[in-house]
């Protein structure tokens, strides 16, 4: 803002000048520049395009806590700039409503990781799953666990274990220990998503060096 004095050519001018405005403030001729106010849209489009960003921040997020998930993400062959572009591109497209679903991923794509059972009793989570071990896989191995409590105050949690050694028949069992906040979230929500998928401990440049991810409704 700025105060004009002694002008002969804007002495008597009041209202718009290209970006700026004249006006007569306290005696005194005030030059000042016009604010833009961004129109937000309230369409449903808009509104579900704003919340499906969302919800693919927080699962991006998340991921890229986990420096082996983000080396993954690194070596995925998908156009973007960086691993976390690269979750974005992923699951932005695979959001509904404004929440994840079952489409959704933590690793993009990989050999086959199929779930035989789960169950949550006294706050630990039971897990049964098939990896096929052909592949790249390499032990020890990591599994990686994400829960999505749609309605908790703190929607998204990691955890991840280990398998040390290969299994006979492809299949492994392990459990989970839910801390407090988990355990909030699963009283408001007992029927979170779960996404599960593994990694070897040696990086390859290829998606066999990873598992799908598995993604379920508890």
């Amino acid at each position: 803002m700025a105060i004009l004095k002694n002008s002969i050519v804007l002495q008597n001018a009041t209202g718009s000048l290209g970006e700026f405005f004249i006006k007569n403030f306290r005696g005194k001729k005030i030059l000042a520049k016009k604010s833009f106010n961004r129109k937000i849209s309230r369409s449903a489009a808009a509104v579900n395009g704003r919340s499906n960003f969302a919800a693919s921040v927080l699962i991006s997020k998340t991921i890229n806590k986990q420096p082996v998930l983000k080396e993954i993400w690194k070596v995925a062959n998908i156009e973007a700039s960086s691993p976390y572009q690269k979750m974005m591109a992923y699951n932005s497209k695979r959001t509904d409503n404004g929440t994840l679903t079952t489409s959704n991923g933590i690793t993009p794509g990989g050999i086959p990781l199929t779930i035989n059972s789960v169950s949550v009793q006294n706050y630990i989570l039971d897990l049964s799953f098939n990896l096929p071990t052909e592949n790249y896989i390499t032990f020890p191995a990591q599994v990686f666990v994400f829960l999505y409590f749609k309605n908790s105050r703190e929607p998204m949690f990691a955890l991840n274990n280990k398998i040390t050694e290969a299994s006979p028949d492809a299949n492994y069992t392990m459990n989970f220990q839910l801390d407090d906040e988990m355990r909030k979230a699963f009283k408001k929500d007992v029927n979170p998503l779960i996404y599960v998928a593994a990694a070897g401990s040696t990086l390859h440049k290829k998606k066999e060096y990873w598992s799908e991810t598995a993604a379920f409704q508890l």
